[in-house]
């Protein structure tokens, strides 16, 4: 299932809930799409659905089940797909300050809770060209991008008080066409940034990353 056909989906619950003739059909499809959006958050609420009607047990099942097959298949994707997967070399200094970025001053949003990684990401994207805000967590990102609209956003996926899969999905229920790069490390990365996908990241980038890489993806997702 791709990201474009998950969100679809999610959406379709969403109708068919408000539009259900019945109290029992709109429980069903509102568990159907927190099952398939627990997936992709990296939750699992079937302890609440313990003394709720079988019937309404079964669709969240169903939800949370698509959606973890959606993570697997988008894992493949992650390793085999489109885009700029893997980024020219290795150097830690990568072409910072080379000045062959930007054609016109666009505007990023930096959102992570690792002060120093957010800095040394500003400063890249500034030696750029680009014009960078920054933000601490999701909360604070939503808040900004709410106030000020930016040309792409860059976030990590594990932070407080709102993470950067709650984040994605939040931005891409309300704005279908806000540009999102994704970064993460630790042992469950890859499933994280998997789900990022299927909520509608661009690009997704491993930590720790190149410089390079780091500036491949930026002009692939800028780049008119």
């Amino acid at each position: 299932m791709s990201s474009r056909s998950i969100r679809s989906r999610l959406e379709w619950c969403r109708q068919q809930s408000a539009q259900a003739p019945t109290e029992l059909e709109r429980d069903g499809w509102r568990a159907e799409e927190e099952g398939l959006r627990d997936a992709l958050l990296h939750n699992d609420h079937s302890q609440h659905y313990r003394n709720r009607s079988p019937s309404v047990v079964e669709r969240y099942a169903i939800g949370l089940r698509d959606g973890r097959a959606s993570i697997r298949l988008a894992l493949l994707d992650l390793a085999f797909g489109d885009g700029p997967r893997r980024g020219p070399g290795s150097d830690p200094l990568g072409s910072l300050g080379k000045g062959n970025g930007a054609t016109f001053m666009a505007n990023i949003l930096v959102i992570d809770d690792d002060r120093p990684l957010r800095t040394f990401l500003r400063t890249v994207l500034e030696a750029e060209h680009y014009h960078v805000l920054e933000a601490s967590n999701g909360r604070l990102g939503l808040e900004l991008y709410r106030e000020q609209a930016t040309d792409l956003i860059i976030t990590d996926l594990v932070m407080p008080e709102m993470d950067g899969l709650s984040l994605i999905y939040e931005l891409a229920s309300r704005c279908v066409n806000v540009k999102v790069i994704a970064m993460t490390g630790g042992v469950d990365g890859d499933s994280r940034l998997a789900a990022a996908k299927l909520l509608g990241a661009r690009q997704t980038l491993q930590k720790p990353f190149s410089v390079d890489r780091f500036l491949s993806v930026v002009r692939y997702e800028l780049a008119p």
